[in-house]
């Protein structure tokens, strides 16, 4: 008993934490996707998936309802130039996600860090696909008001909303105000992913069987409330997970330096063997979460500051 009462108040401690909107980190995100838009517009990829469910907003209850709302914005262009802004924000989102995270380390660390989450396979596979995991970390970088952003896919997100009390409410709230709105919609939710658990990308429990759960379980039982480490340990909780939903995990690039950092670089690169080689891959592939989930046990969260903000004893 005596353990799982230090257990709780080592979570509590952070959980009750009020930490501000980083509104400053947003904007940054937003104003430097827009720059980014013309270039990112000229690179050659497909985005089949942007073309098929997001730009023509048919999901068939894959995603929540308010989903299309927030993709008002990019349908009021061609969809052509619409994947190319929604690829350009999350070059950014990831940069920033990835700096905010690296500093408390020298300038040279940070760009590192933002370097290696932007090359790595989570972001790569995105980019030629055409998916939306970029507006989920943007709601992760903005909470909690962002919290609307990041239950798009909870899959993974969702677990970083327990690790503050207040981003856990703003959540509840914005869950009960849209089943009033649109009714239950998390059974017809559920329902669509029915078919999805046969992906054979799916690298979820009910693909690769119940013993990943159990190490979830055992993972979640002695995490602390960080949220980089919450999603590492709730991905292997989660039924159904692709190798783009680790895109949120990037940032914990930056949580690390040295060694630790190529690591978790050099895991993130495994999980690009999975689009090409199903199979015992999406196993190794776990061994990236397992990573983040390890190697960030020492340290807690960074504050939610803007990304310039540094104090002067790191950069000593």
């Amino acid at each position: 008993m005596s353990w799982i009462r230090q257990r709780i108040e080592i979570y509590l401690k952070d959980w009750k934490k009020d930490e501000p909107f980083d509104w400053k980190a947003v904007a940054i995100c937003l104003v430097g996707g827009l720059i980014l838009w013309p270039l990112v517009d000229l690179l050659p990829v497909l985005g089949m998936d942007w073309f098929t469910f997001f730009y023509p907003r048919e999901f068939d209850g894959l995603y929540p309802p308010w989903t299309s709302t927030i993709l008002l914005p990019f349908v009021q262009v061609p969809w052509r130039e619409s994947l190319s802004l929604m690829n350009s924000l999350m070059f950014m989102i990831v940069a920033v996600a990835a700096a905010r995270e690296a500093r408390r380390y020298s300038l040279l660390s940070r760009m590192g860090a933002i370097v290696m989450a932007l090359i790595s396979p989570p972001l790569l596979i995105l980019l030629w696909q055409g998916n939306i995991d970029g507006l989920v970390l943007l709601g992760l970088v903005g909470l909690p008001p962002g919290a609307v952003f990041a239950l798009i896919k909870p899959t993974i997100a969702g677990w970083a909303i327990l690790a503050r009390r207040r981003w856990l409410l703003w959540s509840l709230g914005y869950i009960l105000v849209s089943l009033v709105i649109w009714g239950f919609w998390p059974a017809t939710m559920l329902h669509a992913f029915d078919n999805r658990y046969l992906h054979p990308m799916a690298m979820g429990w009910i693909n690769l069987g119940w013993p990943v759960a159990a190490i979830g379980v055992f993972l979640l039982v002695h995490t602390n409330a960080d949220p980089l480490r919450l999603m590492a340990a709730g991905s292997f909780l989660a039924p159904y997970v692709m190798p783009n939903h680790y895109l949120v995990l990037l940032p914990a690039i930056g949580r690390v330096n040295g060694w630790k950092r190529w690591l978790l670089w050099g895991w993130a690169w495994v999980v690009a063997l999975v689009p090409g080689f199903t199979g015992l891959t999406r196993y190794l592939a776990l061994g990236f979460p397992l990573a983040v989930w390890w190697l960030l046990r020492e340290g807690n969260p960074q504050n939610n500051d803007s990304v310039f903000i540094i104090e002067n004893k790191n950069n000593a």
